[in-house]
């Protein structure tokens, strides 16, 4: 069963810079420390019917909550192709989003930022998290929303993968 789409609870920006030692912060509580909480909530990986191994999570994600981070070996674009940089299958970007501006507006269908290029990438097929076994959709309930912890630099972001629709328990995250 599948959650009806509804507005996201918080603004999808081109960067969520999170605070910390770095900025002053020293409230653990912080609500700009999203991804510095660790997992809220019980997620599994199973095997899927049909697309291999899928993510799921045995408790309810209300929309807008952070429900894992894309997390593996950061690396250089011009590596790409080359050992142990060959396979791109757990690959991610680590740039803000290309298709939201500075404003935090959404760009107009089809258009993407060229103010931006991304140097670096993520490689999750050695190590890395759940968040490498979600499978893509072209439905999904989830929405990336790059994030910098521990710094400002907007070529190497890390990913932060939220809930963009409420999602029933036991539901496979897309």
């Amino acid at each position: 069963m599948r959650g009806q789409p509804v507005v996201v609870a918080r603004d999808v920006l081109s960067v969520v810079v999170e605070c910390g030692d770095w900025t002053g912060c020293d409230d653990e509580g912080c609500v700009q420390r999203v991804s510095q909480q660790g997992l809220l909530y019980r997620l599994e990986v199973f095997k899927t019917r049909t697309r291999g191994w899928g993510v799921r999570s045995w408790d309810t994600i209300p929309c807008g909550a952070l429900v894992c981070v894309f997390w593996g070996t950061v690396f250089r674009h011009k590596l790409a192709g080359t050992l142990p940089f060959d396979d791109d299958t757990y690959f991610f970007d680590c740039a803000v989003r290309l298709d939201v501006g500075d404003d935090h507006r959404a760009l107009p269908a089809g258009q993407q930022r060229t103010d931006i290029e991304s140097e670096y990438a993520i490689d999750a097929k050695h190590a890395g998290g759940v968040a490498r076994f979600i499978n893509h959709s072209c439905n999904p309930n989830l929405y990336v929303q790059p994030l910098c912890v521990g710094h400002a630099d907007r070529t190497m972001c890390g990913i932060g993968l939220f809930a963009g629709m409420p999602i029933p328990a036991w539901t496979e995250l897309t």
